[in-house]
């Protein structure tokens, strides 16, 4: 690589201006490397002139270099805060891959300059903008307008994102036919009380419909149970996720005076309603809710084995779930179904008055660490040892 610092440490113009004039990718490669060296790692030593050429050749080289380099200076330059702005516009404009960096760290960027690239850019730019560290309501009105569902969730979920009134009262009025807006908006702790009460009872109502529709349930019970917590949610009791307490609520009038209904359970998670299906078993086993949810999609299955075992579950039922489960966690692959058989296995060993004895002791003693090992204290319905498939830290 050729010398661009004199022994007085001085910049080369000449030398830097010879490779300038290379158009060979090689060479641009190679000045790009070099230039970028001596921007970002001697700064504090360049006077203004040389960060000026250093500056303007980087902007002339930007679009001649490979993408890989492109995307070398864009992670540099996404945290330098002295970064020349039309440089740092430049890369933002790039492909989504170099602009990335760009988008999602560099304070260089006004909001102007977010806007115009939310306006002109692609679905990518528009997410990466989305996450920022920073959004002002500015932008998130602009990446609102563009109307791209997964943007907005994206933002919703952001929240460190300044969101103004107005722009919430809109989503809060495309949730009412766009479900998936409501989970984020209802986590949102700068959703105005107003527009969550009136978010409440049309996600209840929302509810209420596809329950009746696809279970058999009293239409009378599932009314009260609606109003009840969305009255409670308007007093201010439960203002932290009225879209989950309502499932809550179904789910207790599912259970309450019931035997373990193993068709429901199947049913929930065919329909994808996951989270009705953990409250379902929640209020059947009386687990708390983070244990629970460990022991349904840890790998092995022998927790699951457990739960479903202690609520008298067939065998085809826990099979079932079984499966459908390790679809929710992962996806099916060739280790789950390994891991399907053996849990399967494991179940059909184990006694029911066993599990519900091991039910009991997890009740009392949450502590996740010591739940597995619990396990091999089982009575088997069979005297053959079932092979540990891991240890559980």
């Amino acid at each position: 690589m050729e010398l661009v610092i004199d022994q007085q440490g001085k910049i080369d113009v000449e030398t830097l201006m010879r490779l300038a004039r290379d158009k060979s990718v090689e060479s641009r490669t190679k000045l790009a490397d070099v230039i970028g060296g001596l921007f970002f790692e001697g700064t504090g030593t360049l006077n203004d002139a040389e960060q000026s050429i250093i500056s303007d050749i980087l902007r002339q080289l930007v679009q001649d270099v490979e993408v890989s380099v492109r995307k070398h200076l864009a992670i540099q330059l996404s945290n330098q805060a002295e970064a020349p702005h039309d440089l740092v516009i430049a890369l933002a404009n790039d492909q989504s891959e170099v602009a990335y960096p760009i988008l999602l760290h560099s304070r260089v960027l006004r909001d102007q300059d977010l806007v115009a690239i939310i306006h002109h850019r692609t679905l990518e730019h528009q997410l990466a903008v989305s996450m920022r560290d920073e959004v002002s309501s500015t932008v998130s009105a602009t990446l609102v307008e563009t109307g791209e569902e997964t943007v907005i969730k994206r933002l919703l979920d952001n929240h460190n994102a300044e969101i103004a009134r107005d722009t919430m009262a809109h989503l809060v009025e495309q949730s009412r036919r766009i479900d998936s807006l409501q989970k984020p908006l209802v986590h949102r702790s700068d959703l105005p009380a107003d527009l969550a009460e009136k978010m409440c009872w049309w996600v209840s109502a929302a509810l209420r419909t596809h329950i009746v529709e696809h279970f058999d349930v009293d239409p009378t019970e599932i009314d009260a149970a609606m109003e009840g917590v969305v009255n409670t949610v308007i007093d201010g009791q439960d203002r932290e996720d009225p879209a989950l307490s309502a499932t809550d609520r179904v789910a207790k009038h599912l259970t309450e005076g019931r035997d373990p209904d193993g068709d429901l359970i199947v049913r929930l998670l065919r329909e994808s309603e996951i989270t009705l299906f953990e409250r379902v078993i929640e209020h059947q086993t009386g687990l708390r809710r983070k244990l629970l949810q460990r022991l349904l999609y840890e790998p092995g299955g022998e927790g699951l084995a457990i739960v479903c075992r202690s609520m008298d579950l067939s065998p085809e039922v826990f099979r079932e779930v079984l499966t459908l489960t390790r679809k929710a966690r992962v996806g099916l692959d060739e280790n789950n179904i390994n891991e399907c058989a053996f849990a399967t296995t494991f179940y059909d060993q184990v006694e029911v008055d066993s599990a519900k004895l091991i039910l009991n002791r997890w009740r009392r003693n949450p502590s996740y660490q010591d739940l597995l090992r619990q396990l091999e204290t089982l009575p088997r319905v069979t005297s053959h040892p079932v092979p540990r498939q891991r240890s559980v830290a």
